[in-house]
């Protein structure tokens, strides 16, 4: 997301600003995962959804591990489900299904009351878990040029959903007004520190930590630890785009880490990414 806005600055001057930003991710997430590996499961768990006009061989060892990960939408009632999959982006939907199955796994989920995720992109994680029906409180913590993608993006899908936009002024007393009030919180990094230390919460951050200079790292694993319990991570294992420095890969993020480590494993899907759960020690 970081590098995307030096592509989305370009757009910035469009008589509609949106729906520019919307169709560049629209191309990037489209685009991101598009190998004939990942199109055959996607035709397969959802023939209405892809064109089976070009048949695809499955024979991929994992196929029917990354099937039965995909499918795993038990809890999902059909209308919402449905929902879900005529988003434009449904690669995403099925990883933020995956993703949120995963924490679940590992934590009581029912005891956590805010999902704070640092770069959340367009806000794929807080749209899946409203569209489920398991929305929590949720604070987005960006910066400011990606905030705004993020809220303009989640105030179009859900006008009726309080969220309080960015707040340049926050303080500890107006992160608990507005925390009290609104569903969805956006934040600037530096004001992690404002964050009610006595909530029950976990920290996310979905590829978008090795797109950060290794001190920006330190300081979110930092600052993170105080108030949040847990810290669910995922990345690539050796990433690579080319308007970037080399960028850190799942194993030197983790090793940058203070935290315990709860559980870490290989990503079927897409493979070549990595997901762990940290727990605090503060």
């Amino acid at each position: 997301m970081w590098f995307q806005l030096q592509e989305i600055s370009k757009i910035y001057q469009s008589t509609n600003f949106f729906n520019s930003v919307m169709d560049y991710i629209s191309k990037y997430y489209t685009l991101r995962f598009s190998s004939d590996e990942h199109l055959q499961v996607l035709r397969e768990l959802y023939p209405d959804t892809f064109s089976n006009d070009e048949c695809l061989n499955g024979d991929d060892a994992n196929h029917s591990q990354i099937i039965k990960l995909m499918c795993n939408l038990i809890d999902t009632p059909a209308d919402q489900k449905k929902k879900m999959l005529e988003h434009p982006f449904p690669q995403d939907r099925i990883q933020s299904t995956a993703e949120v199955d995963y924490i679940k796994e590992n934590i009581v989920f029912n005891k956590i009351d805010c999902i704070i995720e640092i770069g959340a992109g367009y806000g794929r994680i807080p749209e899946h878990l409203e569209r489920t029906g398991q929305i929590k409180k949720y604070i987005i913590v960006d910066i400011p040029p990606a905030l705004w993608v993020s809220q303009t993006y989640l105030k179009k899908q859900f006008p009726n959903l309080k969220i309080a936009a960015f707040q340049k002024d926050m303080d500890e007393n107006k992160f608990k007004i507005l925390y009290k009030e609104n569903q969805i919180l956006f934040m600037a990094p530096s004001q992690i520190k404002f964050i009610d230390k006595s909530i029950s919460s976990i920290a996310i951050a979905l590829n978008c930590l090795q797109e950060m200079p290794s001190e920006t790292i330190e300081y979110f694993f930092e600052q993170l630890s105080f108030v949040s319990k847990y810290f669910y991570l995922k990345t690539q294992n050796s990433p690579h785009n080319p308007w970037s420095d080399p960028l850190l890969g799942f194993d030197d993020i983790m090793s940058m880490q203070s935290w315990e480590t709860v559980d870490h494993r290989n990503v079927i899907f897409p493979s070549n990414y990595s997901e762990g759960l940290l727990k605090s020690l503060n």
